[in-house]
């Protein structure tokens, strides 16, 4: 018995939360570390070769992980848990008949586990004939947990709107958000924040405008902006299929960076407030440690896909001032939509009702209309998926880049996909979204549809769709 392994289970477990713990911060060289000293000391433990799997395939070692996952799998003490977040790696990688595979096995193990029936439902476009439908029927009728079926409610939502009935997906979405909403309630975080005002009293001309900070730039940072679910993740699938392009996912650093301006100044002041008063110095360092933090892997581009860093355009001005931001925008009505119809949770509580979901869409719109446009070029969502032979060439421009065919395909990229999109961002470019949101033409969308006419008038989608003879909002 090995010097460590004499304190049994409790060291284990603990030892595993630390691995799990690094893999969550992008620690992924530490947690392989300790999953080598680990694995010394309790051989064949499923967790944390599972762990050491994720930790080395976000690593860039794909096939090790591929390798440790594995062995995972076929450990005696493999559990649930392992099968779903081996299932999660897989539909990342792209890999969806082993995410597939994964996730019945999870459900052999615990049948009524919502989260892996959602991701089931999400795998692909469901049809008819698909016995899935009628097995998530019969776990809905179950005793289950909150979470579970919130989860599979979710996911039979969404295979009755692949198989296009309506009615029935809307009830479950209803009834999935209404247990959403009771479990994390919107009240503190009814809308993505509020920085309009902050523009508007600071002045948006002067809290944005570049300063000179001399940055050593060794790659280029690409900011995608946007409201959640307006297909920031297609853009940068897109762009992550160049062949200088390295596509980061949905980073914290830029907002954590504000953060800092907040707990360090004055306390009655925003950190936008604080902007002027901060030494271009200070910019440099933190321009050197995003970089530092954001793109380990040197490459000489990398996409940078937080929507709501359209709230910190001024602090990334500041930071890299030619850096490319291209804002993503989409009908509002389908935007909101798909925020309803995806499964949230933490930091987005404001989707689990359409009227808070409209509020915050308000909020983003008020914000975007302080910044001015030169700040951001802007990328239509609609036109992109109607015409992307000609638009990808038009989206490499605007990121700096020479057009790649590949991007034509991002489907196929072997980058991983770390959002809600993950699934979706597997399937080819499709209009199909396009104009989704008047399968669920009732009454809670018209209340939705004249609340953005009241405060928002002048955006064009919600115009046309109030002057449209088949809409009657009222």
């Amino acid at each position: 018995m090995s010097g460590a392994a004499h304190l049994g289970k409790p060291y284990e477990e603990r030892i595993t939360e630390i691995i799990d713990t690094l893999y969550n911060e992008g620690m992924y060289e530490p947690a392989l570390v300790l999953f080598c000293q680990l694995s010394k000391d309790f051989p064949n433990c499923a967790e944390p070769l599972m762990f050491a799997g994720l930790s080395a395939g976000e690593g860039g070692d794909k096939d090790k992980g591929l390798s440790l996952l594995a062995m995972a799998a076929s450990c005696d003490d493999v559990t649930h848990d392992v099968y779903f977040n081996m299932s999660a790696y897989y539909i990342q990688t792209g890999d969806m008949d082993s995410a597939r595979t994964a996730l019945y096995n999870c459900l052999k193990m615990k049948p009524l586990f919502g989260r892996a029936w959602m991701a089931l439902a999400d795998l692909d476009k469901v049809r008819a004939s698909d016995p899935l439908i009628g097995r998530m029927q019969r776990a809905l009728k179950r005793k289950l947990k909150e979470d579970d079926e919130y989860h599979l409610r979710f996911g039979l939502a969404k295979a009755y709107n692949d198989i296009e009935q309506y009615d029935r997906a809307w009830y479950q979405y209803k009834k999935a958000n209404a247990l959403n909403l009771s479990i994390y309630p919107a009240d503190a975080n009814l809308s993505p924040g509020d920085y309009a005002k902050h523009y508007t009293e600071v002045g948006s001309t002067a809290a944005s405008t570049p300063i000179d900070v001399a940055v050593e730039m060794t790659s280029s940072p690409i900011f995608i902006v946007g409201f959640p679910r307006s297909g920031t993740t297609l853009v940068e699938q897109i762009l992550g299929c160049h062949s200088q392009v390295e596509g980061r996912g949905e980073l914290p650093f830029i907002s954590q960076f504000a953060d800092l301006f907040e707990l360090q100044g004055d306390q009655e002041k925003s950190w936008l407030e604080s902007l002027g008063e901060v030494e271009p110095e200070t910019f440099r360092l933190m321009a050197e440690k995003y970089l530092e933090f954001a793109n380990p892997n040197n490459s000489p581009f990398f996409v940078d896909k937080l929507p709501n860093n359209y709230k910190y355009i001024p602090l990334i001005r500041r930071m890299f001032p030619d850096a490319k931001i291209l804002r993503v925008i989409r009908d509002p009505m389908d935007t909101i939509l798909s925020c309803y119809q995806q499964c949230f949770t933490s930091g987005q509580e404001w989707s689990f009702d359409l009227v808070n979901a409209a509020n915050a869409f308000q909020t983003y719109e008020r914000t975007m209309n302080a910044i001015p446009d030169s700040e951001y070029d802007e990328i239509n969502y609609e036109v992109l998926v109607r015409q992307p032979s000609n638009s990808i060439p038009q989206i490499a421009e605007l990121a700096g880049l020479s057009f790649e065919p590949a991007m034509l395909k991002p489907e196929n990229s072997d980058q991983a996909v770390k959002t809600a999109s993950a699934a979706q961002a597997r399937q080819e470019i499709s209009s199909g979204s396009v104009g989704r949101w008047k399968n669920y033409d009732g009454a809670e969308l018209r209340m939705v549809l004249s609340i953005l006419d009241a405060t928002i008038p002048h955006n064009e989608w919600i115009y046309d769709h109030m002057h449209a003879e088949s809409i009657n909002p009222y």
